[in-house]
């Protein structure tokens, strides 16, 4: 019985050992279906890393053009509003203008009136001075006669059928 159990031992050992070696080829099959498995996954990674690569490129030259675009925008923008702040500055410069030229005239029309008012007064003052029959209107050199011949011609002529009266005139 000693040959027996020593067999049934060396028997057990081999099960044990191939059930071992089972359960290592198990887990080598196992690490092969997960190398396999992770082959596969990289590649697949590496394809939607490719995939999500072509997209950022394309994402890159849309962000591209919207920067140009909005770049450009940005520019005209500011040009327009260069143009505006121009077109102000040029209306406040005429307007300045106008009024400048305004207050020119103004100026002068108050010269004018002053002028104007200084050449009065001197013409009155210089009547003032004058002889008397220079302030009445009449020249300096014209007398009035004071009897008149009346002839019947000189009736006539003094008669005013307007006025129905006889008027005195200057001779």
């Amino acid at each position: 019985m000693y040959a027996e159990d020593w067999l049934d031992e060396e028997y057990r050992r081999v099960e044990q050992l191939i059930d071992s070696l089972g359960a290592i080829k198990a887990s080598f099959d196992t690490i092969n279906i997960y190398v396999d498995k992770t082959d596969e996954t990289i590649a697949k990674s590496g394809k939607v890393l490719n995939h999500w690569a072509q997209l950022l490129r394309k994402s890159a030259e849309i962000a591209t053009v919207i920067g140009r675009s909005t770049w450009y925008g940005l520019d005209y923008e500011l040009e327009s509003r260069r143009k505006e702040e121009l077109k102000r500055i040029e209306l406040e410069e005429e307007r300045e203008q106008a009024e400048q030229e305004a207050k020119l005239l103004l100026e002068q029309q108050t010269e004018a009136e002053r002028a104007q008012k200084l050449a009065e007064k001197s013409m009155v003052e210089d009547s003032l001075r004058a002889p008397k029959r220079m302030r009445l209107g009449r020249p300096a050199g014209s007398i009035r006669r004071r009897t008149v011949a009346f002839t019947p011609q000189r009736r006539a002529s003094l008669y005013d059928p307007h006025a129905r009266q006889y008027t005195s005139k200057y001779i």
